[in-house]
């Protein structure tokens, strides 16, 4: 803040824009923070979701950090001899400060974004792959149910058992029964299987 306000030039010769950082560092990653946690300061009493508001405090500083070191690090070629020789400008102390300050908290985020893309499509075919099977699973089973006998219910063929073992319901006369293939002894209402 004072370098905005007290220091804010950069030296003439330096095309490495740190007050510019410095103030972008402030608006994107300072005052959400701060804005954030005092919301959360004003319900602290309330219990409402204290898990995810404790997660996104957590995660906020840090992420927003590391989106503005990244995005700093791409002017990083100006930043010449002409920036701190003799001295470096306090606006660069600052930036360099604030860096320094930041990279604890920028490295796990940038180290999980780069493993995300890294291994994102790898992931991606995995979770595909199995959602696939899943569905080809459910498919032989349907096969394999639509492939089963169906017979109407009589009382007379079918003495040995007079209720469904799924549903616990008596057979009615003419319903549609399904009898398994591994013994006529078992059969079923159609609808439960």
């Amino acid at each position: 803040m004072i370098n905005l306000l007290a220091y804010p030039g950069v030296k003439t010769n330096c095309n490495f824009e740190s007050t510019v950082f410095n103030k972008w560092f402030l608006f994107i990653v300072l005052i959400p923070d701060v804005f954030f946690r005092l919301i959360a300061a004003l319900l602290h009493r309330s219990t409402y979701m204290v898990e995810n508001r404790s997660l996104f405090l957590a995660v906020l500083a840090p992420v927003l950090s590391a989106g503005w070191w990244v995005y700093t690090l791409y002017f990083m070629p100006n930043l010449t001899q002409h920036c701190y020789e003799p001295y470096p400008s306090y606006s660069l102390l600052v930036y360099f400060l604030i860096t320094i300050v930041i990279i604890p908290q920028a490295f796990l985020v940038i180290c999980i974004f780069g493993f995300l893309v890294l291994f994102c499509p790898c992931l991606t075919w995995v979770i595909l792959k199995a959602l696939y099977e899943q569905r080809e699973r459910a498919l032989i089973k349907e096969r394999v149910i639509s492939s089963l006998s169906k017979i109407a219910y009589d009382p007379i063929k079918f003495r040995h058992q007079k209720d469904c073992s799924i549903c616990f319901e008596d057979f009615k006369q003419d319903e549609s029964i399904t009898p398994l293939s591994c013994d006529i002894r078992h059969y079923f209402h159609t609808e439960c299987i």
